[in-house]
């Protein structure tokens, strides 16, 4: 299908059709032998941004078009939110996000799937239901989270814990109108900024081992394997949405619109497909390889700058697990019953969601406990969220049998260094802003 008329490449699309290639790829070579290393550039990032191509012809105007209807039809009401934080609030946000979204999933797998518009694998696979069953399965919880997320941010601006500017307030004064553009502007590359340094910090073996494991099953991803990620992963995931709504006051399609654009921007880039609007190379190497390019969209360049780029598949990697796998679907991303530390970790994951509920919900009126041993409760809750998860995974690998260290596979990379630098960012730019959005609800 061609757009004669079509401006070539807005919302990423380019004039001679959705389902081609991008133009740097070599189609005489095979599906992700393509050498990407000139296109993965930070001159040629900072450019995009400052000229806005990135922006405009990419899907992010397209997310922002859509959250922009969404927010317009079923705006944050929070009329509801003023005295409490309800299920009702969750439910409302869910009943807008999941039909929309799967609709939006949902049509990239049938696309591929049933009508394979898309010619270009990168390595043949074949899914089987239980494949797709997991993948629906995480993806749900993901959903569902994404949800959360939003009513209890409609919470904390209706209650006044956190300032925020109406529409009226941005349309009449031009100085909060260019803050919220300005603040639009760089939402979505900040967002891949952020997807470098806490996608590093999972992988950390510690993290690794209970929580991104669960995303890597799909070691040929299919579009749903975009959001099929452990709960502690969805938390890690949508803490963007956070910056910059609990920071600084602004408008709530700003947090509306990061919560679009994360929930739908994960879906492209896990197609498995080489042609079309949208693929990446870059994250399917990713997932073949384990070890390589955590970055996305903004952020690529930072893997050359740490020194984790992958540049294309290669027939002299024919022994990586990756290569040897991606030939047919990882037989454990299927839904199982957990057992060992892994049951262990998700119990105690379960006891800290419990906790914030409690305190979110429950620990109210006249008997509410304000402190306990002289600390604020939302203080303990809000490390509680925003920490606990990793702390237990830390203490879990550490009295396990694992052989590997826990810091594979950065353990070569000095702690005060690379090392140090990218997680003390992963924490600053996710847990942080987790750990102020628990506290100030609780």
């Amino acid at each position: 299908m061609h757009f004669a008329s079509w401006p070539d490449g807005l919302l990423g699309i380019r004039r001679d059709g959705f389902f081609t290639v991008p133009r740097w790829v070599d189609t005489s070579a095979l599906p992700g032998h393509t050498d990407q290393t000139e296109q993965v550039d930070l001159g040629q990032t900072v450019q995009g941004v400052v000229m806005l191509r990135y922006h405009v012809f990419s899907h992010v105007l397209g997310f922002a078009m859509l959250a922009l209807a969404v927010y317009s039809v079923a705006p944050y009401d929070l009329d509801q939110a003023i005295h409490a934080w309800t299920a009702q609030l969750l439910f409302g946000r869910l009943r807008v996000n999941y039909p929309l979204a799967f609709l939006f999933y949902l049509t990239w797998h049938i696309s591929l799937g049933t009508f394979q518009f898309a010619k270009r694998p990168y390595r043949q696979a074949t899914h089987t239901a239980a494949n797709l069953l997991h993948d629906l399965w995480y993806w749900s919880l993901g959903v569902l989270q994404w949800s959360f997320w939003e009513s209890l941010m409609m919470y904390l601006w209706a209650s006044g814990r956190v300032p925020y500017q109406t529409d009226a307030e941005v349309l009449a004064s031009a100085s909060k109108l260019a803050w919220n553009i300005l603040l639009f502007a760089v939402s979505s590359p900040m967002e891949d900024l952020h997807f470098y340094f806490m996608h590093r910090f999972i992988h950390l073996r510690a993290i690794y081992r209970f929580v991104h494991s669960v995303h890597h099953r799909n070691i040929n991803p299919q579009p749903f394997s975009g959001l099929a990620m452990h709960p502690v992963e969805h938390m890690m995931y949508f803490s963007a949405m956070f910056i910059p709504a609990v920071l600084v006051p602004c408008s709530p399609y700003l947090f509306l619109f990061l919560g679009w654009y994360t929930a739908l921007g994960a879906c492209a880039g896990h197609t498995g497909y080489e042609d079309h609007s949208g693929s990446s190379q870059f994250h399917f190497l990713h997932h073949a390889y384990f070890e390589c390019n955590y970055g996305s969209g903004a952020s690529n360049f930072l893997d050359k700058f740490f020194g984790t780029f992958r540049g294309k598949l290669s027939s002299a990697h024919a022994g990586n697990r990756g290569e040897k796998d991606t030939k047919k679907a990882n037989p454990h991303s299927c839904l199982g019953l957990q057992k060992g530390s892994q049951l262990v970790y998700s119990i105690v994951v379960l006891a800290i969601i419990l906790i914030f509920y409690w305190g979110l919900a429950m620990n109210r009126g006249p008997h509410r406990i304000a402190t306990v041993g002289g600390v604020p409760i939302g203080v303990l809750i809000g490390a509680c969220v925003a920490y606990g998860p990793f702390v237990i995974a830390l203490l879990l690998c550490k009295n396990s049998s694992d052989s590997m260290h826990w810091r594979w596979p950065f353990q070569q990379e000095k702690i005060i260094g690379a090392f140090g630098i990218s997680v003390f960012i992963a924490l600053a730019s996710c847990n942080f802003p987790l750990y102020v959005a628990a506290r100030l609800s609780t």
